[in-house]
């Protein structure tokens, strides 16, 4: 039965190869280091830094995976469409876990949108007014503002997912409108 065996380290793949150099002969080096002369030899004749492992082959390749978040961020549409949806255009026919795979490693992933107040430019304007209004009030007079807190229930429709990065969450085209139709309590 064989033992299982180990990985020389970098500092020990650098020891046998100098020692080499010095002149020394693998069985020497072998008993020096307590290494098996058989593992001296191979070690000898590859490179200090050994070169890794081909394994197995992506099912998705670079080129490909570049192809699929290209088609699925093309726009506003396409970010809404599932992954499956998208590889089906494409004509790739792979799981959903590879296709989720594929867009972690270009950093997208399926999100819900985020619920932002629409907001005509009329009142982002009066919104840009009132806050550089009260921009330099202090906490007294804050403290003497009454806010009224509200919950808003969608009803219907269900979620709205997108494909985006996370430092994209807030941007106009990603999110979903949230109107104050909704059914709403006072909480």
């Amino acid at each position: 039965m064989r033992t299982p065996r180990r990985r020389l380290s970098y500092k020990e793949r650098v020891q046998i190869h100098t020692l080499h150099e010095l002149g020394w002969t693998q069985k020497s080096i072998s008993a020096y280091l307590r290494i098996p002369q058989t593992t001296i030899s191979h070690c000898i004749r590859s490179p200090i830094t050994p070169t890794k492992g081909r394994g197995r082959q992506p099912i998705i390749d670079t080129p490909l995976r570049k192809l699929l978040v290209r088609h699925a961020t093309e726009n506003v549409e396409q970010r809404r469409k599932t992954r499956e949806q998208i590889a089906h255009e494409l004509g790739i026919n792979v799981c959903r876990r590879t296709l989720i795979k594929a867009f972690e490693k270009e950093l997208y992933h399926r999100r819900k949108a985020t619920l932002k107040p629409w907001l005509s430019d009329f009142y982002k304007e009066e919104r840009y007014w009132w806050a550089s209004a009260y921009k330099d009030w202090d906490d007294e007079k804050w403290a003497c503002i009454g806010w009224s807190d509200e919950v808003i229930l969608r009803t219907g429709g269900g979620e709205i997912y997108v494909t985006r990065r996370a430092k994209e969450r807030l941007y106009p085209n990603y999110c979903a409108p949230k109107f104050k139709e909704y059914a709403s309590c006072i909480a």
